[in-house]
Parts: C-alpha cells; structure tokens; sequence
C-alpha cells in the first residue's frame, strides 16, 4: 500500500498537487516439485486525483496458469485493465485486456520462451486490436559464463493521470491522452562474466512504437508554465552497454550507459525532452540484512525542446531550444526492522545543483523523502 502527493509554487491558480492511494495483492505458487496449476493471481486498485478536478480510478485483475507438457511448460496468462479518467472537460473510460500464451523448453545450454500476446484496447469511441510477439533465446558459448542472447516482445503503455504525472508533473491535466503501443522490440546481446564477481551486459534493440508520447510547452497563454503531450510514431535504435561487481550479498556495483538514434516522421519533429546518451552508476552495501545503503550518479546528455520565435514581419515560427545535460546524485538508507516491516530515507540532488529536466523549470536544489514500507 502506498501514499505520496507532490506539488509546487504557492500560487492557488498553479499550485498543483496530486494525491494518490493504492494496493496490490499478488499470489505466486512456489517452485516446488509437485506442479500448481494456478501459477500467479493479482489484484490491484488505484486512485489518483490532482489539485484542478482531475481524477483516475484504474482496478486490475490478472491470473496465470502453468502446466508441464513432456519436459517443457507452457504458461497462460491473462489480464484486464480498467481505467476511469475524469477530467474537467471530459470523462473518459478505457479497458485493456490481454492474453499471452508462452512455451518454455529449457536444457542445460540453452532455454527459449516462445509465443504471443493478444490485446485489446478499448476507450469510449474505438477499438484497437494489438498482436505482440513474445520470444526470448540464449545459447550458453562458454557454460556458465558467455550466453549470446535475442528476442521480440511489445505491448500496450497506458498513459493516464497517474502515469503521467510521475514522469512530467508540470503537465496540463485536462488534455486528451493517447495510450502508446511498443509494437515490435526485437533486441540481442552478449552477457557473461569476467570473474566470479564481475560481469558485463552488452546489447542492441530496434524499438518501433505508436503514439510515443513526448512533451512541449503550452504557449496558448503566452507563459508555457505547462506542458502539452505530443504523440507521434518513432524508430528507436537503442545501444547499451553494463558493467556489474558483486561481493557476495553485501556490496554490488553497477555502471550502465545507454545511447539512443531516434528516427522520427519529419525533420521539423525532434525527441522532445529525450536524452539521446544516458549514464546511471549505482551502489547498494547490505548490513546483515538489516541496513541497506543506497548511492546513485546519473547524467543525461543535451536535449531539444520545442520553441517560437517571431520575425520582425510578426510571423511566428517554431525554433528548437538546445538544453544542456546534467547530472544528478542521491544517496538514501532502509532499514527493516522486520521482513514486512521496514523504514526509509533517501535525499535527492545531494550536490544541490540546479538544472532543468524540463524546459523552464529548474529542479529543486536539494529535496529528500522518507516514509514506511510494510507488507501483510
């Protein structure tokens, strides 16, 4: 169960703040010998509402079932997905359900899940059929230490209230959203390890997406304190590359880099907000099982915001803005005082630098956020 709001400005016609209250309840049967045919079962409901009328209910439901043929297993999974979003303009519902039929044969130096993913995604006006493949394949060169690796998978990303507003809270919530659809992901690498305690990552992805959603300020009234969403069809070609280190379970280090090519549909659309290179280095130390210590670096390269500049005829003509990169540092502590019972503190731009993620607003110089985490 979880409980957060943020919010921002004391203007009461800006201020905005979202509140948000949900649980999930998961069922896992146990890897044992003897066979469960009811593999997992989840329940979830979620609401979420903002500071202008704004407000999203969402109820999920999933159930998966397992059964050995020979030696291989075979999984059916199903879920449904229901989202209410009621807005000052509008009111909006929209149901997802899918059903994911998956082979699995495994041996001693390779292992394959095969199959497909069914979806429907159904809002108040149109239905949307989706077929997605499911693949996933690795081949041990070296036993126990070299595997190359492939697959294909997509799916439907919902883009709500909720879901939005934790990756761009400066949005205007009362807009049409569109949901987006990773249709084809088909990925490849090498993954191994150099020692007992080091270990490396290296793939490449070609990521075809529908309505990927992007984010440029609303200037309708000439202040673009907010941020409409943009949806448009993208090719990505993503490179990434990792780099681990494990002591046991006490201390593990982990370096990874990302570079993306964005194909877009025209050249006047550029990735806006996107990172095409980012960079992430982590670090947990576990304290006999009682205090974690968490640290994290991550830095994001120059990025391109949408822009309007006016000539001295008055005609006004859209000009990308080039953002610098930044980075940003934090470091955070847990301590569990019982397996489902624990607390936490983690502080945020611990360097208090300032920079915009987002184009005109500068992030908080230094922020923290504590709380409780406890499971029944």
């Amino acid at each position: 169960m979880n409980f957060d709001n943020i919010g921002a400005t004391n203007d009461d016609s800006l201020h905005q703040v979202f509140h948000h209250v949900g649980f999930n309840l998961d069922l896992t049967a146990l890897q044992e010998k003897k066979p469960h045919l009811l593999n997992q079962a989840a329940l979830a409901y979620r609401y979420t509402r903002d500071n202008f009328r704004a407000e999203e209910h969402y109820a999920a439901l999933s159930a998966g079932i397992a059964f050995p043929i020979k030696k291989e297993t075979m999984f059916i999974r199903t879920t449904f997905d229901y989202y209410n979003l009621a807005q000052p303009s509008q009111n909006t519902n929209n149901f997802i359900w899918g059903f994911e039929p998956r082979f699995r044969a495994k041996r001693e130096r390779w292992g394959i899940d095969l199959g497909v993913n069914f979806s429907l995604d159904v809002n108040d006006s149109t239905t949307k059929v989706l077929v997605f493949p499911v693949l996933d394949f690795h081949y041990f060169i070296v036993k126990d230490m070299l595997r190359v690796y492939v697959g294909a998978k997509g799916g439907v990303q919902r883009n709500g209230l909720r879901s939005v507003s934790q990756l761009n809270p400066f949005f205007d919530t009362d807009q049409n959203l569109s949901n987006s659809w990773e249709r084809l992901n088909i990925y490849g690498g090498f993954k191994g390890s150099i020692t007992r305690s080091i270990g490396f990552d290296l793939s490449v992805a070609e990521i075809i997406t529908g309505q990927q959603m992007f984010f440029v300020n609303d200037v309708s009234d000439g202040l673009g304190n907010k941020f409409l969403a943009e949806f448009h069809d993208v090719r990505v070609t993503s490179f990434k590359g990792a780099l681990s280190y494990q002591l046991k379970s006490k201390l593990q280090l982990v370096a990874e880099a990302e570079y993306r090519l964005f194909v877009m549909p025209t050249d006047s659309i550029k990735p806006w907000h996107e990172a095409p290179f980012r960079f992430t280095f982590s670090g947990n130390y576990n304290l006999k099982d009682k205090l974690i210590f968490k640290a994290s670096i991550s830095a994001y390269g120059t990025r391109v915001a949408r822009g309007f500049s006016t000539d001295s005829l008055g005609v006004i003509s859209m000009t990308p803005i080039t953002m610098k990169g930044f980075a940003d540092a934090s470091i955070g502590v847990e301590y569990r005082y019982r397996k489902w019972l624990g607390a936490f503190i983690d502080f945020r731009n611990i360097a208090a630098l300032r920079y915009q993620e987002w184009n005109q607003y500068q992030v908080q110089r230094f922020s923290f956020i504590a709380g409780l985490n406890f499971s029944f």
